[in-house]
């Protein structure tokens, strides 16, 4: 895979086409958000209110969860649990996650 940055936005590329998208927490990364509303920062609780979360049970990655199925889900990491916790980074289609 090769990767590339956007603004706070990595860029996932695999044999020279696009493959996924991931957002951290990090400078500039509140300035994008899902249609709903949903961005880096918004709560579970909040979250919860556009649409269904779906957790993902067991990851080793943390308090993973997902938005929608198939080609138009959306993953992402809550900081903690609890709906007050708020969300850490947001990602689509094909990363390079250590499970």
């Amino acid at each position: 895979m090769q990767f590339t940055r956007y603004d706070a936005m990595t860029l996932n590329f695999q044999d020279d086409k696009f493959v996924g998208w991931f957002l951290g927490n990090e400078p500039g990364a509140a300035a994008y958000s899902t249609a709903s509303g949903i961005a880096i920062g918004t709560t579970r609780a909040k979250a919860g209110e556009s649409v269904s979360i779906i957790a993902v049970e067991d990851s080793t990655l943390g308090e993973e969860f997902s938005i929608g199925t198939g080609d138009n889900a959306i993953g992402g990491m809550f900081a903690a649990p609890g709906d007050a916790a708020k969300i850490d980074a947001l990602f689509a289609g094909v990363n390079c996650f250590f499970r």
